[in-house]
């Protein structure tokens, strides 16, 4: 992975001093993406009851 590291996915601009302010845009993205690909009608998706509470 050193010589050859794996192409990104999305490319994430990151601001200088970021690490700063407390905000990792790269996980802000990451985590948008993988709710939107979990969708509204997933039980793993914010807000679904938890498993067994039915």
């Amino acid at each position: 992975m050193e010589r050859n590291p794996r192409p990104v996915d999305i490319p994430v601009e990151r601001p200088i001093g970021e690490s700063y302010t407390g905000r990792d845009s790269q996980l802000d993205v990451a985590v948008r993406e993988l709710l939107k690909n979990i969708g509204p009608g997933n039980p793993l998706a914010p807000g679904a009851a938890p498993s067994g509470t039915n």
